[in-house]
């Protein structure tokens, strides 16, 4: 990929959209006067390019915006880290960054250079996205279960999730793998442990394996050890459909939770020892500004609609829906999107406590936090699904319409502002390290001499190369 970015390039997938626009405008015409087989061939291509465009244009943005040159948290994540010779990486293997162990990023940053024999951001930016990738088939794979009134609602949410709008978290290296893991690795872990067949226990220990890779690839992966633990208690007590299967003993289950125990103390432990906090408490932390905390957190679940005074509504939303499945938990039957909602929940809470006092409100509409807040739609869309879709079918069709209408406008249009200025900051990155080591202002981390020495080592040791 070259590192000349030319913005005509850009032209015949900002075409494509338009088309896109125009064909569902067509669709709906023809929907209304044609003949049946006019409307036939018509939605057909409509909704196929409807399902298609999202992915196609996901592709491009990685291919064409993907530099390989370090942002921010690369220099020491990444470069640092290979500065270690072989041995002395695998005792780095598990340390701290900031407040999370990157296990499974370093691994994979082992693998971009074992391929290349010189770390290239590019192939560490394309295998986090394929992880990403593999999270949309998961969630598109719940959607088909649902059935299929369920299934077409897949269109919208994979625009969500598909939007430009999360450039940082798809074009940043460390974040391409670090964001996008984690919540793979807890979607996979609450799936096979859903597995009915409980005497099968390579289900129950493939999920003990996905959890683990999920607490040591981020900080919030902690909490998934509790979601797997009341998903168990939740299949003990309170999903029965006789009384005679509520009496009969459950030996396997009991293994399973006191395993699961014994695995998550582990763990945990493990992950907290020598980790030095900030010296105050969580209810410190909250009492010192509790409604800029809560706002935070509203504004975090609603922070897929980008704009603020969309996204504090929403995740008003949010919020009274997540009460309502509480007080409805017996009656929840699909508990992988009601646990993995918990657990994208408890991670929104804990970066409310610990950003939201001191960073604003508008902290929350980060592009790279956009992805949990997405998720976070989709699973409570789901679930609303599930426990109130008979109520309110008949105008399904106009909701579906609706919704689909706007995320696939506010994307278009955000692509259609975000191309120029991606392309600018691409360029930007590129001629800034270009200039290095004569002018390293155009480094992007807080401290440039730092960046510049870790770049000049890197260099010297031949683990990285910037690109001239």
């Amino acid at each position: 990929m070259p590192y000349e970015l030319n913005f005509l390039a850009l032209y015949p997938m900002l075409a494509v959209m338009a088309s896109f626009v125009i064909s569902m405008m067509v669709g709906w015409a023809v929907g209304a006067t044609g003949t049946g087989n006019q409307k036939s061939w018509i939605r057909r291509a409509t909704i196929l390019t409807g399902w298609v465009l999202p992915f196609v244009l996901f592709v491009f943005t990685v291919l064409t915006f993907s530099v390989n040159v370090p942002y921010w948290d690369d220099y020491d994540a990444i470069l640092s880290y290979l500065l270690y010779p072989m041995p002395d990486r695998m005792k780095h293997l598990f340390a701290f960054h900031n407040e999370h162990r990157i296990m499974f990023v370093r691994l994979v940053v082992e693998v971009v250079y074992a391929i290349r024999d010189v770390f290239d951001f590019r192939l560490m930016i394309y295998l986090g996205n394929t992880l990403f990738l593999i999270y949309v088939l998961c969630v598109w794979y719940r959607f088909k279960q649902y059935g299929t009134q369920a299934k077409k609602w897949f269109m919208p949410a994979a625009w969500a999730l598909l939007s430009i709008l999360m450039y940082e978290n798809t074009l940043w290296a460390l974040t391409a793998v670090h964001s996008n893991a984690v919540l793979l690795f807890a979607w996979l872990s609450l799936l096979c442990l859903e597995r009915k067949r409980e005497k099968n226990i390579g289900w129950f220990l493939l999920s003990l394996f996905f959890a683990f890779l999920c607490t040591y690839t981020s900080g919030s992966g902690l909490f998934i050890w509790f979601c797997m633990a009341g998903m168990l208690l939740k299949q003990r007590f309170l999903d029965f459909t006789t009384e005679e299967e509520k009496q009969r003993p459950r030996v396997e289950w009991v293994v399973k939770l006191m395993f699961l125990s014994l695995i998550a103390m582990g763990s945990i432990g493990f992950y907290l020892s020598g980790f030095k906090g900030a010296g105050e408490s969580p209810l410190t932390v909250f009492l010192r500004n509790p409604f800029g905390i809560c706002a935070y957190g509203i504004m975090f679940c609603g922070a897929a609609l980008h704009f603020p005074f969309l996204a504090f509504p929403a995740g008003l939303c949010v919020v009274g829906l997540v009460v309502v499945f509480i007080l409805r938990v017996p009656r929840i039957r699909d508990n992988v999107v009601f646990f993995y909602l918990c657990f994208l929940l408890c991670a929104i809470g804990s970066a409310a406590l610990f950003r939201g006092a001191d960073s604003g409100v508008i902290q929350a509409l980060s592009s790279r936090y956009r992805i949990i807040a997405v998720s976070v739609l989709i699973c409570s869309g789901l679930l609303a699904y599930e426990q109130f879709g008979c109520f309110f079918r008949w105008d399904m069709r106009f909701a579906y319409t609706g919704v689909t209408v706007f995320i696939v406008f506010l994307n278009i249009s955000a692509s259609l502002l975000a191309y120029p200025l991606l392309q600018a900051k691409c360029r930007s990155r590129v001629e800034g390290i270009k200039k290095w080591p004569e002018d390293n202002s155009g480094l992007i981390y807080p401290d440039r001499g730092k960046a510049s020495r870790i770049l000049l080592e890197s260099v010297q040791c031949g683990s990285y190369f910037p690109p001239r």
